[in-house]
């Protein structure tokens, strides 16, 4: 069985038959303008197809200010630079992922676009108490009110209106509605931190988990950081105080390297916010069973899936059918994927 890039490759050169197209000429660009892995952003509109080519079905439209990542090419094909690319809603709504034209500027370098703060699925939490509202200006009826601290995820805006600027927002206790800001909404999340969780105990066991399940070798500062927060996350949800309550969600046998006792320092004195989006669940598509490997001792119940970076299809979970999806910055989908349990109550 061929492997998915080497399956994408194969119709990048010779057209999709079931859509019905001839051969497509294709050729890699010269210069490579974009590097696999780097983040990029829409600057307007922009389709998404099957294949590197404008004979290629469209199979999604991104919206100005969507944040990718980029998993292939560059492609030369009908006078433009073709980029395999992840964006941040196929993660978040399952859509599909594809090749876009780098064209004159409508995909750039980066995290940031500049004129504006956020990007769509940036998580954010508030400043102060916020109005939530079901639509963008003061006309508009509140709907709820977010309290100070309250995290969530940007998923429309912005909008002018009355004198602020305007911005959707799904919090995470999934009020979904229209908020102000006006210095009152900040990048980041902080829900998970307790300081007084912080003995020397819990940040040893911390450090245990942190080292065992995203050692320095498999995984990057965002993603330890992220699985460190999923862990006081959960506690948080279930209301206990101890790390190793939680032990049995997660591999602990190894002892905490130093820059994980470092990192589980930091996260438990409330020094570094949390990235990752209110998550509680977290699982490494790298580490689980391919298809066709024993899935003895292994949660497959989520099925088969492709991810982007693996040559093979993965299991997942399967919570991670049900759950969303939060997006964490800087981490690779092969090596961890984030998931937040709907509502508050307990994991």
């Amino acid at each position: 069985m061929p492997s998915r890039r080497n399956y994408l490759r194969t119709v990048a050169a010779v057209g999709t038959a079931g859509a019905g197209l001839g051969t497509v000429s294709v050729e890699r660009a010269s210069a490579v303008t974009f590097a696999l892995g780097e983040v990029v952003h829409t600057t307007n509109t922009l389709n998404v197809r099957t294949g590197p080519g404008t004979g290629y079905s469209v199979i999604d439209t991104e919206p100005a200010r969507m944040r990718g990542q980029v998993f292939d090419g560059p492609v030369a094909a009908d006078g433009y630079d073709w980029y395999e690319v992840e964006f941040d809603d196929d993660r978040v709504e399952d859509t599909a992922t594809g090749w876009c034209a780098k064209g004159d500027g409508w995909l750039r370098s980066g995290k940031d676009y500049s004129g504006w703060k956020f990007l769509r699925y940036d998580g954010v939490h508030t400043t102060t108490r916020l109005n939530v509202r079901n639509g963008p200006g003061t006309d508009y009826d509140v709907i709820d009110t977010a309290a100070t601290g309250a995290t969530g995820t940007i998923v429309g805006g912005p909008t002018w209106s009355d004198g602020y600027v305007w911005w959707k927002l799904q919090y995470h206790d999934h009020r979904t509605g229209w908020s102000a800001d006006d210095g009152w909404l900040a990048s980041g999340t902080l829900s998970g931190c307790r300081s007084a969780w912080y003995t020397d105990d819990n940040a040893w066991a911390l450090g245990k988990i942190v080292t065992s399940e995203a050692g320095r070798y498999v995984a990057n500062d965002a993603e330890r950081r992220a699985v460190a927060y999923s862990v006081l996350n959960r506690m948080d949800r279930n209301g206990t105080t101890r790390v190793t309550d939680e032990w049995d969600a997660y591999a602990h046998g190894k002892d905490p390297s130093s820059e994980s006792l470092d990192l589980a320092r930091d996260v438990l004195s409330c020094s570094v916010p949390d990235n990752s989006g209110g998550a509680t669940h977290f699982y490494s598509p790298q580490s689980m069973p391919k298809e066709g490997d024993d899935t003895s001792g292994y949660d497959t119940g989520g099925g088969l899936e492709w991810t982007p970076g693996l040559d093979e299809r993965n299991y997942r979970p399967s919570w991670s059918v049900e759950y969303p999806r939060t997006y964490v910055e800087d981490a690779v989908q092969r090596r961890f994927e984030f998931y937040r349990l709907p509502g508050n109550g307990p994991v």
